[in-house]
């Protein structure tokens, strides 16, 4: 089921898509993908059909044409989204979040400074980049709580693999339980059906064993 939802940041009113499963509910999982609204919607597909309701929307500012994400206008959009699953009465105060690309980097800020998130899954995500300033994302998540999923592409035009590496090394000196999944021949945008459905195993498994968890 889809219920069209919205939440305030900053004096702006954030439209979102909340994909809930038709059955029961491990948890909730804030999915932040692309630039648009309907980007994310086939992870948000694939969490729903495994018991996991899932809340996807477009970041407010988003610099340099779309590809990237201001990280402090992201960081308050990925909280709010995570106050409005928490609140939600069909929801156990059960959450993750799943990012892609630069999503994945505001999703690796969010499980470092919410320790109320169990899950959190960077696909493609990139390590470091110049527009980030002096915030690392590895350093930041290494003081999650979270149970963390790393999905590297190995034929990403955008994100180099060694960067998925570099969050795994940084989780493996912290102890955080955690892991890195590498598929082959994968694009950044996972295009290819095999890679794709690829990554939503994965995905939809981790998130559910560690929402349940």
């Amino acid at each position: 089921m889809l219920q069209s939802v919205s939440f305030r940041v900053a004096d702006t009113d954030v439209p979102g898509i909340l994909h809930l499963p038709d059955g029961p509910i491990v948890g909730g999982v804030v999915e932040m993908g692309g630039g648009a609204l309907e980007d994310g919607a086939f992870v948000c597909e694939a969490l729903a059909a495994s018991g996991v309701a899932a809340l996807r929307f477009a970041f407010r500012v988003r610099p340099e044409g779309g590809r990237t994400v201001d990280p402090l206008s992201g960081m308050a959009d990925a909280a709010a989204a995570i106050r409005l699953l928490r609140a939600h009465p069909r929801i156990p105060q059960r959450v993750g979040a799943v990012g892609h690309s630069f999503g994945g980097v505001i999703a690796a800020l969010a499980a470092g400074r919410d320790s109320r998130l169990r899950a959190a899954a960077l696909l493609a995500a990139p390590a470091e980049r110049p527009e980030l300033g002096t915030i690392r994302p590895p350093a930041e998540l290494s003081h999650t709580r979270a149970r963390v999923l790393i999905v590297a592409a190995g034929q990403d035009e955008r994100v180099a693999p060694g960067e998925a590496e570099r969050y795994a090394s940084v989780l493996r000196q912290a102890g955080v339980v955690h892991r890195l999944v590498t598929i082959e021949g994968a694009d950044h945008l996972f295009s290819a059906a095999e890679h794709r459905q690829q990554m939503l195993t994965e995905l939809t498994g981790w998130m559910r064993s560690a929402l349940e968890g």
